[in-house]
């Protein structure tokens, strides 16, 4: 067999031909897992910026708590923040909780006041009163929460608190 110029140009070509197939294959496996390790990037990228993001709220709400707790006895509770705090609790109540019982007064330093709250209603209600009450917003801090079931199938709860300042 004589090596004829159409011979040699036929068998560079099958080579190149060999050559890119096995070269693309190569390179398309790399992208894959390239574009893998992107993914599990970006992935990673968001779990940490909530993370984080916790992280600066959690921050956040530390300042502003020991801001309130900073508070010297010299800036003892006035009678309107006392009001205040009373306002936005009554404000909380739903009318679906008929009697209530609270007694907000003057608290020890740092607290603006001491709350006392006494409820019954249908579960729904006095869990998502519960929920408002324990928000970081609500300014208030519970010492004591218990809830208690009656015979006429409504949910009771008392309340202990203490109001560091802050309610909305």
């Amino acid at each position: 067999m004589t090596l004829t110029p159409s011979r040699i140009a036929l068998g560079l070509a099958g080579l190149a031909v060999a050559l890119q197939l096995g070269l693309t294959r190569t390179w398309r496996q790399e992208a894959a897992a390239l574009a893998e390790q992107h993914q599990r990037a970006l992935n990673q990228q968001r779990t940490e910026r909530r993370r984080l993001a916790e992280l600066e709220t959690r921050a956040e709400l530390r300042a502003q708590a020991t801001a309130l707790v900073g508070r010297s006895a010299a800036t003892a509770a006035s009678d309107a923040a006392v009001q205040k705090v009373r306002i936005a609790i009554v404000e909380a109540l739903d009318s679906g909780l008929p009697s209530s019982r609270l007694e907000v007064r003057r608290g020890p330093a740092p607290a603006v006041a001491t709350v006392t709250l006494s409820t019954a209603g249908n579960f729904a209600t006095v869990v998502e009163l519960a929920s408002t009450l324990a928000q970081p917003r609500s300014g208030l801090v519970f010492r004591r929460l218990s809830f208690s079931r009656s015979g006429t199938g409504t949910l009771g709860i008392n309340i202990e608190a203490s109001a560091l300042g802050g309610v909305s």
